[in-house]
Parts: C-alpha cells; structure tokens; sequence
C-alpha cells in the first residue's frame, strides 16, 4: 500500500480471480474504485509513484518467469519494462527526489559441484557470478567433459569445462536467447552438442 500524491489517495495492491489488481482507495470520502493497468498481472510486489501519469511496478506479468522493474503509464495502462535481465527484483523504493530507484535484486549463484560417491568429497568445478551454471542444461561427455548452459550477459550459451575444472571454453555465442537442455553426442571425442 502506497499514498499518490498529497496523501489523498491511497494504493493497493490486490488479487481477484487469480489477477493482479491496483486498487485506489480515496481518503476523502472512502471510494474505492479499480484502476486500468493494462496488461494481465500475474503477481504484483510493489508499486510506488514517480509522478501522478506514472507508476513504478515491481511485478511479474502472465506468461513470466521473473518479477522486474516496470514502469506503468496512466490513464491509458501501457507498461514498460524497466529492468530486462535474468535476474528478479523484489522490492524498491524511489530517492527523495524520484529520479533513482533503490531495488533489492535476487541473483542466482548456481555453479558446478563434483561429488565423488564413494567418499563424500566434493570440490566446487565453476565460479563466478549470476551465471546460473547448469541451470538450463547440464551432460557429462564421454571424454570426462562436462557440457553445460550459462548466462553470458542476456542470453544463455552453452559451455564445457574439464572434469577438474580447468579449461573452460564457450561452445556458442549469441545463437539464441535460450540454449537450453544440453544433450552430448556420445562419440569421442565428442563432436556434436545439441541444444
């Protein structure tokens, strides 16, 4: 829940038949009434307003996998993204002057582990930041290899490194938003990588 500007109006955020809705409730006089945000809203986290033809939305619409940063045009409901990464964002708040907005952002560390079984150790194969290592496709080759999809900026491409960790090579590059489900050729060594 947010006060718009003056503290007249209060917003709100609230859910009906498995929609998102904004809702503005006037303090003056305790109507309620829904307004037009456009687009199909599948979860809202937060809201706030920059100016009164514009709210700030942290939120996920139908048909996405992460909540981002949007910025919602009014009357008319049209929304824009703010933020376009594979990261998600949870919550802001604006600056006192609204020309920053202050976000808490979820970034995903997935990196690549080697378990031996028959002793338990483990030994960390990959590292880095918001790459989520493996996340999409992972496949040991048969020369000990192992095969794997990664972000490299905003698209997924797919990787292989040693089966010590050593010598990391990208195998594509831009062929796509998402290489994903990584599936190796079995000859050796191998030749082939499908995706």
């Amino acid at each position: 829940m947010v006060f718009s500007e003056f503290g007249i109006v209060v917003t709100a955020v609230s859910s009906r038949e498995e929609e998102m809705r904004v809702a503005e409730i006037d303090l003056r006089n305790g109507v309620e009434g829904e307004m037009q945000i456009g687009a199909v809203w599948e979860y809202i986290e937060y809201i706030d307003w920059p100016s009164k033809n514009e709210m700030l939305a942290a939120g996920r619409r139908a048909g996405e996998a992460k909540s981002q940063l949007w910025s919602v045009n009014l009357p008319g409901g049209t929304a824009e993204r703010l933020s376009n990464d594979f990261n998600e964002y949870l919550s802001f708040t604006l600056s006192r002057d609204k020309n920053r907005i202050i976000a808490i952002q979820v970034v995903e560390n997935l990196h690549l582990w080697v378990f031996d079984v028959q002793t338990g150790a483990a030994r960390q194969l990959t590292s880095g930041l918001s790459r989520a290592e493996g996340r999409f496709g992972l496949a040991a080759g048969p020369d000990g290899r192992i095969v794997f999809t990664a972000r490299d900026k905003n698209n997924y491409d797919v990787f292989s490194v040693g089966a010590d960790g050593g010598d990391l090579r990208q195998l594509t590059k831009n062929t796509g938003r998402r290489n994903i489900d990584v599936t190796v050729s079995p000859r050796q060594p191998f030749d082939r990588v499908l995706i």
